[in-house]
């Protein structure tokens, strides 16, 4: 059965962790481009708080809510049962969806990951063509959502 996976239940764990440690990484690569640019440290460290935030705090509360429900299956979401702990994990979805593309579009986001990702990875990102790429993955991730709930992912999974 696939709720007897033991990475089921702790998906979300892993999760978490890999962000905390991409931030750490993120952290490490730049230090060759802050020694550069002294300048834009603050704003380097600020990027880093935020990005630590958005790759951990999502997956915590998905967590959270899939040990409250007491679910063993992290697609509970997509059950076609409506629980508090499925409505709560859409809405949880939504908001950080959300944020990424209000920060993308209108907080001066897509310049900001455009700079820092040109220092962490050496690769030249256009501003517009973070801001099409983030429409596209958002437009992607609510389309997979919508499509596992509607085919049933999760009752499929969790038999």
């Amino acid at each position: 059965m696939a709720e007897d996976i033991f990475i089921y239940e702790y998906m979300w764990v892993l999760f978490v962790l890999v962000g905390a440690l991409n931030a750490l990484y993120g952290k490490y690569r730049l230090r060759g481009t802050l020694r550069e640019h002294p300048e834009w440290t603050e704003e380097a460290n600020t990027f880093l708080k935020g990005y630590f935030l958005y790759m951990t705090v999502p997956f915590l509360f998905l967590m959270l809510l899939q040990f409250a429900g007491g679910y063993k299956n992290p697609f509970y979401m997509f059950l076609h049962t409506f629980s508090i702990y499925q409505i709560l994990a859409w809405v949880v979805l939504f908001f950080f969806w959300y944020r990424l593309f209000h920060y993308v579009f209108f907080q001066g986001g897509a310049k900001q990951l455009a700079k820092f990702h040109r220092a962490l990875g050496n690769i030249p990102p256009s501003e517009i063509g973070i801001k099409i790429l983030t429409v596209i993955l958002l437009t992607a991730a609510i389309g997979v959502f919508i499509i596992g709930y509607y085919w049933g992912i999760g009752e499929i999974l969790m038999q």
